[in-house]
């Protein structure tokens, strides 16, 4: 890791200031993403986000770097938010936070790991494909709660979801292309 990059767990965290904290990670990506509070309690709920498996990174004088959010269905883990601040972006920050992520993950017990990267976003391709992720599928992004694809349906953690699956509700429109990750061995 970056000598001057500090990892401390995302753990007692307010809900204020892991909304925070996310919106200022997203800010500026090609697809808009601002959260609320309630927004983020049903993401960490429905994705099983583990508070003491997730990061927030900073530097030496306690300025947002990024943060990673883990999904923990064990032995296999989501991370189902990874990013970094835009004044950090192209700097090489992403590097380390992923390697401290994985092996936080391996730490624990994990073996396997899943993602999701916006299909225009190619330093995360680069990111993740050099931490050792490859390809797995691609995604279609679509608006709506998180967890929840149709009104009267159980929510189905995104790990759980198979591409084309499930359909629409007519108020849903497409928010955008991803592609899927896995690294398949942690050890």
């Amino acid at each position: 890791m970056k000598e001057f990059l500090i990892r401390e767990r995302l753990g007692a965290s307010s809900f204020e200031d892991i909304v925070d904290i996310f919106n200022s990670v997203y800010e500026g990506y090609s697809v808009p993403l601002s959260v609320d509070i309630e927004w983020m309690r049903e993401h960490l709920e429905v994705h099983d986000i583990c508070r003491n498996l997730s990061s927030i990174y900073h530097d030496q004088s306690g300025s947002l770097v990024g943060m990673a959010l883990v999904g923990h269905p064990h032995p296999r883990a989501w991370i189902g938010g990874f990013g970094v601040v835009s004044k950090w972006r192209g700097r090489g920050m992403s590097h380390p936070m992923i390697e401290g992520t994985l092996q936080t993950l391996s730490d624990s017990g994990v073996r396997q790991v899943s993602l999701e990267v916006l299909e225009d976003n190619f330093r995360a391709f680069r990111c993740y494909q050099k931490a050792g992720f490859r390809f797995l599928r691609n995604l279609v992004g679509l608006e709506g709660s998180p967890g929840v694809l149709v009104q009267g349906c159980e929510a189905i953690p995104c790990w759980q979801r198979e591409s084309g699956r499930h359909s629409r509700r007519s108020s849903e429109r497409l928010a955008t292309n991803f592609v899927g990750f896995i690294r398949p061995r942690l050890c």
